[in-house]
């Protein structure tokens, strides 16, 4: 498979239509057209990006083996959040929100918690 055919196959998995995709890896939508159709390349950069960004598999992407995603949990968050509603700026905040290890999401959950229940909302 080209690496036309292999953005299209993440983008249709990751379940974007070109304009969320685009917005996600920060192109416009016609790029994406363009890169799907094989009429434009992308950069080594855009396609690192593509890679860290949704855990693409380097055996998926250089022989064509495996699955696609290396890990499930790359995955899973960016189409929970899809399906629940949640866009841009929300998304982001959940992505930035998962990098956090255990016990610092305990941490910032008690803080709220704490704010919340001094704001009389509980």
């Amino acid at each position: 498979m080209n690496i036309a055919g292999k953005i299209t196959a993440i983008r249709e998995a990751l379940g974007l239509n070109k304009k969320s995709f685009a917005a996600e890896i920060h192109v416009t939508p016609s790029y994406v057209t363009q890169i799907e159709k094989g009429e434009k390349i992308p950069s080594d950069s855009l396609l690192d990006l593509i890679m860290a960004k949704w855990a693409i598999s380097v055996d998926w992407w250089e022989v064509g083996e495996g699955e696609i995603f290396s890990s499930e949990s790359a995955i899973t968050l960016e189409q929970k959040l899809g399906e629940l509603g949640f866009k841009g700026k929300d998304v982001r905040q959940f992505q930035e929100w998962s990098k956090l290890s255990e016990a610092e999401q305990d941490e910032l959950l008690k803080q709220l918690c704490m704010r919340n229940i001094e704001k009389g909302r509980y």
